[in-house]
Parts: C-alpha cells; sequence; structure tokens
C-alpha cells in the first residue's frame, strides 16, 4: 500500500516493485506494440526511454558525493509524504504540465526496444545502489530541483520516481487499450 511508503526500505521496495512492473510488461510487448502511440503523442517505446530520461540525472545526483547536493539548498519545509507528493505533481499534470528538454524521448525504432528496457533496467539497478549509500534521515536533509515541482528533498524525490513510473505504466497500459479497440 502506498500509504506506508516512508522508510528508505519501504522506497527501496517500491521502486524495485514499479520497475519491475514497467520492465515486465515491456518485454512482454511486441517490437510492433513498443512502437505504438498516436501520431500527436509518445509512444509506448518513448514513454519507457523518458522514464530512463527522468531516473538517470537522479542516480547521478545521489551515487555522487552527497556534500555537492549543498548547492541546491536544505529543505525549506517538512517533507511531503507520498500522498502530498502525488497530489501535488497531479495539480501541475491537470495544468497542462509537459516534459522539460532534456526528458523529451527521442524518436525510436522497433529495434531500439531491447536496448531502451535494458538501459531501464540499469537505471533501477544504480537508483537501489544509490538509496543504499543514504542514511533513513540524509533523506529529508538534502534537495534536488524538480523541473516541474522545484526543490524536493531527496525522499520526495524518490516518492515521485515511484508515482512517475506507475503513472507511465498506467498511460502505457490505457495507449495500448485505446488502439486496440
Amino acid at each position: 500500500m502506498t500509504d506506508s511508503i516512508h522508510s528508505k526500505l519501504d522506497i527501496i521496495e517500491h521502486i524495485t516493485q514499479a520497475f519491475d512492473q514497467v520492465s515486465g510488461f515491456m518485454y512482454n510487448l511486441t517490437s510492433a506494440q513498443f512502437m505504438q502511440g498516436p501520431a500527436d503523442q509518445w509512444s509506448v517505446g518513448q514513454h519507457l526511454h523518458h522514464l530512463v530520461l527522468s531516473t538517470l540525472p537522479i542516480n547521478d545526483l545521489l551515487l555522487g558525493n552527497i556534500e555537492h547536493l549543498k548547492v541546491f539548498g536544505t529543505p525549506e519545509r517538512a517533507s511531503w509524504n507520498y500522498k502530498q507528493l502525488v497530489k501535488q505533481y497531479q495539480t501541475f499534470l491537470t495544468q497542462g504540465a509537459k516534459a522539460k528538454k532534456g526528458f523529451v524521448p527521442a524518436k525510436l525504432t522497433p529495434h531500439d526496444k531491447q536496448e531502451v528496457i535494458e538501459a531501464f533496467v540499469q537505471a533501477k539497478e544504480a537508483l537501489i545502489l544509490a538509496i543504499e549509500q543514504w542514511d533513513d534521515d540524509q533523506l529529508d536533509n538534502y534537495c534536488i530541483p524538480h523541473p516541474l515541482l522545484g526543490k524536493l528533498s531527496v525522499r520526495e524525490m524518490l516518492f515521485f520516481t515511484i508515482y512517475h513510473t506507475r503513472h507511465h505504466l498506467r498511460g502505457i497500459k490505457r495507449l495500448l487499450r485505446n488502439i486496440l479497440n
């Protein structure tokens, strides 16, 4: 249950579950399904590529020297819990927020399927490794900039990563259902 996500171990468990659900789903798609998508929206594969693009910067920041995060300042408020973070993000989405430059996926071909899935799995493994290096208390003491939500505590950014991954899986499934109907 997402209400109980708080500790570092909870976060690792939920990130693992979310990423494994996405990669498992993607492995079972055909190359043609991987390419599915309306002309004016991202394809299934591009949703996955977007998840890779949005995870890599977090990995870089968390795997680096913790002291380097001081450049982003310290949290100016108490960390949001998972539900509060989701509510904030959903508010931006309802206002029409879109992925910022650098997080917009490239055009893909059917031959990119395996490579993008592998990049996603590697991003998950690096993220778990990074989280394991942090103490639970540190997750609330350092900030990371989010392109829409502003400065988030590391814990909040990890909550975002869980929700964002699940959000895109729901979008991928909806996209495929709409195409089949």
